[in-house]
């Protein structure tokens, strides 16, 4: 059972400029490393790259929004998982940080990365190109 819209378009996210998330696939990916996340890591770390969140906000949207009551420890050991999956691929752990009675987050960077349409190869090529281009530039400015 999947935690967001089926008709929902899942961008590809670069991680640290060094890492691939496909939330759609599950994994995360760094050259010919790559690793495979539980449906929770995915959608743990999907809620990471978009806010800081507290401990209820995540235990309610992975488990109680479904009806699973969950304690504490289910929780850790996600955020151990995860950090372990991190760890796979060669990604900095420390990068997803406990802020004592805050919350959670994602540190490092993120940037989605274009949507690559089988259709239109083409299209597809040019998409990447352009948007490879824009972060080169960006960064020398």
């Amino acid at each position: 059972m999947s935690h967001f819209d089926d008709n929902e378009i899942a961008p590809t996210i670069l991680l640290s400029e060094k890492v691939v998330y496909d939330p759609l696939k599950r994994t995360l990916s760094r050259g010919k490393l790559s690793t495979s996340l539980t449906e929770n890591e995915s959608c743990l770390l999907k809620i990471l790259l978009t806010k800081t969140s507290n401990k209820r906000e995540i235990m309610y949207e992975i488990w109680e929004k479904r009806g699973t009551i969950v304690t504490e420890s289910s929780y850790y050991k996600l955020v151990r998982q995860l950090r372990q999956s991190f760890k796979k691929v060669e990604l900095d752990e420390n990068l997803i940080m406990t802020l004592p009675r805050i919350g959670i987050l994602y540190t490092g960077e993120k940037s989605e990365m274009p949507i690559l349409s089988k259709y239109n190869p083409r299209n597809t090529l040019y998409s990447y190109v352009k948007c490879f281009l824009q972060k080169v530039f960006a960064r020398s400015l």
